[in-house]
């Protein structure tokens, strides 16, 4: 059975690890709080966004996606 990825939960996960304040990482990524709380309740992203989220967070998100096996 495949595992379903949820990016938001992911994302909050690793900001959390990194040590940075959601008010911090909503300055950087140029949005709100607000947004920043739908980001991590999010099952999908735009990529332009989840690039700029993994350069920011020196982690690559987009990894979850590329090693997924449509056919598994």
């Amino acid at each position: 059975m495949k595992q379903q990825i949820f990016i938001g939960e992911l994302i909050n996960r690793k900001l959390s690890e990194h040590g940075m304040s959601k008010s911090e990482f909503a300055r950087r990524i140029g949005c709100s709080r607000g947004t920043v709380y739908n980001i991590f309740n999010s099952k999908s992203l735009d990529i332009e966004l989840l690039i700029h989220i993994s350069e920011i967070l020196g982690y690559d998100f987009t990894e979850h996606y590329r090693n997924q096996n449509p056919e598994s």
